[in-house]
């Protein structure tokens, strides 16, 4: 395969499928959840919260967070942009190093967005003081190892 072919073919596999309706048991699990991203703001967290609204573009919540509020604006209208109002998002500053913003966050967000279901941490800092905002009986969470390449 040339390299423009290998391009093309990434490209149109990460390519969101706009008016698809949730069919897939994913999109089906994610219904009514509140998903947590932490470093939403660049790479990596912001990526995880465009595929989130994506795949379940009906009745979901996101919390997005990280160090640069208006980034986390910009990202947060660009999804309603794309996959429409029904997601909800709500955007919060957040240094994870800082262990009373991390300790603090969840009783700081909107009552509806306060119950965590699924946190992507994301964001460089102690994976310890951000794993502590989930209710360990009922959420999920994901956290991001980033290390250098060799």
């Amino acid at each position: 395969m040339t390299p423009k072919l290998v391009q093309l073919a990434l490209v149109l596999s990460v390519s969101p499928k706009l008016n698809m309706p949730p069919s897939t048991s994913m999109a089906r699990n994610l219904a009514g959840k509140t998903v947590l991203i932490t470093g939403a703001s660049s790479g990596i967290g912001r990526s995880t919260a465009f595929e989130f609204a994506r795949t379940s573009p009906q009745d979901l919540k996101l919390v997005l967070t990280a160090r640069r509020i208006e980034r986390l604006d910009e990202i947060a209208e660009q999804i309603r942009n794309e996959v429409g109002g029904n997601v909800k998002i709500c955007v919060k500053q957040l240094d994870v190093s800082e262990p009373k913003a991390v300790d603090g966050l969840v009783a700081s967000l909107p009552r509806e967005f306060q119950e965590i279901d699924v946190l992507v941490n994301n964001a460089y800092g102690l994976p310890i003081l951000v794993l502590g905002l989930l209710d360990s009986r009922s959420a999920q969470g994901l956290h991001v190892r980033r290390r250098p390449c060799p």
